[in-house]
């Protein structure tokens, strides 16, 4: 009879235990206003504190700042936010509420300083997405894979990877100022420095470490030779892999294989579209030389479909070859395919004789951004027309912040790769929290260009996903133009 009882006294408990478990626990109070008392409208949130999923959402009343919801028992986090407010966190530990059955909260809330309000209205105006607090506070890491050779070229700088080095340390620091104004806001994200010294033996002797297998992003290497063995190492273990700095695109298909610079095809396509938009009626002439390199037949291949094309290839023409090409009573649109120094200024010195006597204007390649030594007379009296990936404007906003903030760390002025390393990761971080197909939705307006990636498609598989956005700049007698 007894055994029968204490089974039954058991039995009693445990469904008491059961139902004690399954009940909802009341939360309710009030939220105000911490200097005047009274009560605010506010949305509060109660999340699971181990995986942050939302469990339940009230509203606090307008008029009195009451508010009421009910949760299950467990281990909470209340997140509440209000317009003009500085947003109110704390832990909600319900485990130990089984009696009471309700738990009464007053939350006081802080009015957000007036010299943030703007600054948070327009974060939220360039940030077209918005990441939960829950992901922000998930540790990731972003590994980094350059030719560093550690402090040798610091002390011989004239070593031969030593420019390399210098620009790497500057594309880091950039990096480093990224990350922190992102810790500020909450993200925990750690970056990883992988030296594999510019050498096949090193990269491969990483890779086999398992040094990448931890990491959510790899960025690098910057030579392709060695970024396909990255690649295909990420490709079997689904890691991004980055191509920060290359235009020059490698021909393996990957969907984890993204170019942050626009390839030479990119840029000889986009040419190609604004020529036909703004001058598809005109008298073209397409130079190039006998035996272009692949950067230029990627030029060639685009520019000879566009109506109204003549084309000219030989060696060094002379003022007189070049006028049977040219037409006196219109506009010439001379498209120079030439990435080499001496090639294009022999054709527009040429051409520069002939100015008085014809229009015309000159399109260009890229790399003409890195020559040295020709006459920017001659660019801005033919009203030259290139394309470039990095164009920077001063006047743009944060602009003098990094500025101030890289001088303090460094002790000199930003250099283009420093500016590529901080735009890089502020356009690149969303991909760590959500997936492929909505990170492709997002564009971020950076320093040196604007970020959106697009697939680049070969029989309806994904080659890479490349940042398409170039710049088109004209040169003319007031300086610089940007035509798009």
């Amino acid at each position: 009879m007894l055994k029968s009882i204490l089974k039954i006294g058991l039995l009693f408990g445990l469904i008491c235990t059961l139902d004690l478990l399954n009940a909802q626990i009341v939360v309710a109070g009030f939220v105000t206003n911490k200097e005047t008392k009274i009560g605010i409208s506010a949305k509060i949130k109660i999340k699971r504190s181990s995986t942050g999923k939302i469990v339940a959402i009230t509203r606090s009343s307008k008029n009195s700042g009451s508010y009421f919801t009910r949760v299950k028992p467990g281990d909470y986090e209340m997140e509440i936010t209000s317009n003009g407010y500085l947003m109110h966190r704390e832990k909600l530990d319900l485990s130990q509420v089984f009696q009471k059955r309700s738990i009464y909260k007053n939350i006081e809330l802080s009015i957000e300083p007036k010299e943030n309000i703007n600054t948070k209205a327009e974060d939220d105006k360039n940030e077209s997405f918005i990441i939960e607090d829950s992901l922000k506070s998930q540790k990731r890491r972003i590994g980094f894979m350059f030719s560093v050779k550690h402090k040798v070229f610091l002390e011989d700088p004239t070593l031969e990877y030593g420019n390399e080095f210098k620009q790497f340390m500057s594309y880091v620091t950039g990096v480093e100022l990224a990350l922190d104004s992102l810790k500020k806001k909450g993200f925990q994200i750690e970056m990883i420095i992988l030296d594999n010294e510019r050498d096949s033996a090193k990269t491969a002797e990483i890779i086999k470490s398992g040094a990448l297998d931890s990491l959510d992003m790899l960025i690098g290497p910057i030579h392709n030779k060695l970024f396909k063995q990255t690649l295909r190492y990420c490709h079997t273990k689904q890691i991004l892999n980055i191509s920060p700095l290359s235009v020059s695109h490698l021909p393996l298909l990957s969907p984890y294989y993204l170019m942050l610079s626009p390839s030479v095809e990119t840029h000889a396509l986009e040419l190609s579209k604004w020529i036909r938009k703004e001058h598809i009626k005109e008298h073209k002439v397409l130079i190039h030389e006998l035996e272009p390199n692949k950067y230029e037949k990627d030029f060639i291949r685009f520019f000879s479909k566009l109506p109204n094309t003549d084309t000219l290839t030989l060696e060094k023409p002379s003022p007189e070859e070049l006028k049977i090409k040219l037409k006196p009573d219109t506009l010439n649109v001379i498209m120079l395919a030439s990435s080499d120094f001496s090639y294009s200024y022999y054709i527009l010195s040429q051409l520069s004789l002939l100015e008085e006597s014809y229009r015309f204007i000159i399109v260009g390649m890229p790399h003409w951004v890195k020559f040295k030594g020709i006459d920017v007379d001659y660019l801005c009296r033919n009203n030259v027309v290139i394309s470039s990936n990095i164009w920077l404007e001063n006047t743009k906003k944060g602009i003098n912040t990094f500025n101030n903030q890289f001088m303090e760390l460094i002790g000199s002025l930003p250099d283009k790769y420093a500016y590529q390393g901080y735009d890089h990761i502020l356009a690149l971080y969303p991909l760590l929290y959500m997936n492929l197909k909505e990170y492709l939705e997002i564009e971020h307006e950076g320093f040196t260009n604007t970020f959106k990636l697009k697939g680049m498609n070969r029989r309806s598989k994904v080659r890479r996903y490349e940042n398409r956005h170039i710049k088109i700049i004209q040169f003319n007698k007031e300086g610089l133009n940007v035509l798009n």
